[in-house]
């Protein structure tokens, strides 16, 4: 992962959080929206909506609705990345991510 810096300010957190991750895992943010399911465009999603409620504390029925989804798929996606963790390749690619959506710089 590169270096990541999110810009605080005019950006709502579910859309810093898109920009983040899309940016990670090589992929556009109307691929992360859209409803896709290849394997590497689900999974950005599900992280992305993992770290929007990790990181903002937004909601999973917000969250779902967001992503045009229902608040069980929200769940399931957070559910799903904390098993992801045990990898410690995505752990720190996540570690990144959270510094950086908090407003930390983070070189990795």
């Amino acid at each position: 992962m590169q270096h990541t810096v999110i810009p605080r300010g005019e950006a709502s957190a579910p859309v810093k959080v898109q920009i983040a991750v899309a940016s990670a895992y090589g992929i556009s943010i109307s691929d992360l929206r859209a409803g896709g399911r290849e394997a590497k465009t689900a999974e950005a999603r599900q992280v992305a909506m993992y770290l929007t409620h990790v990181v903002f504390e937004v909601s999973h029925a917000e969250i779902g609705r967001g992503f045009g989804r229902n608040r069980s798929t929200a769940l399931y996606a957070a559910r799903r990345v904390e098993e992801m963790r045990d990898d410690p390749a995505i752990d720190a690619t996540l570690t990144a991510l959270e510094a950086a959506l908090r407003g930390a710089e983070v070189a990795a």
